[in-house]
């Protein structure tokens, strides 16, 4: 057995050897919060998408609630069923800003929003008229085969353009 003498580290070698560890645990922590940074992104965004889902189906709803009201009303009369066509109204336009605020940053789904904004304010102004003309006394506007199928065109119109915009959060989940 041959016994070479051992070298002892460097000044240097040893300092170096002290603060691998350091470094290490550093840069473990800085992947750490990397990571978990984006896991709380993605969650946000997640989050996101379901309250455009929601916001967009309930503005599907309340027009549809819109036009039970207008219904019922051109059909009796009473007044009364204007409420929930005025409160639905409200509602759709409260929904309508949220959504723009959830997809500010996203031109696509601002482009489609503006499409569904326009499309709402067809629907109601369609709404609007027979309305009116039921207050006036004409019976017309609940019997008005041309204007029950421009309305049904809006709505169905109004269903592609929420589809339009839910799809596009469906494939940001998926």
């Amino acid at each position: 057995r041959s016994c070479l003498p051992l070298r002892r580290p460097g000044a240097a070698q040893r300092r170096l050897l002290a603060l691998a560890p350091a470094i290490l645990v550093v840069l473990i922590g800085v992947l750490t919060y990397q990571r978990s940074r984006k896991g709380v992104a993605d969650v946000s965004e997640v989050e996101r998408s379901h309250e455009v889902l929601e916001a967009s189906g309930s503005v599907l709803t309340r027009a549809i609630d819109a036009e039970t009201g207008q219904r019922a009303f051109l059909i009796t009369g009473d007044g009364t069923f204007l409420e929930g066509y005025h409160g639905a109204r409200v509602d759709i336009d409260r929904d309508l800003r949220a959504l723009r605020t959830l997809v500010r940053d996203n031109r696509a789904q601002m482009s489609r929003l503006d499409t569904v904004g326009h499309l709402i304010n067809d629907r109601f102004s369609l709404l609007d008229s027979a309305i009116v003309q039921r207050r006036a006394g004409q019976l017309s506007p609940a019997l008005n085969v041309d204007a029950l199928m421009r309305g049904q065109q809006k709505m169905d119109q109004l269903r592609g353009a929420v589809a339009a915009v839910q799809a596009y959060e469906l494939s940001i989940l998926s």
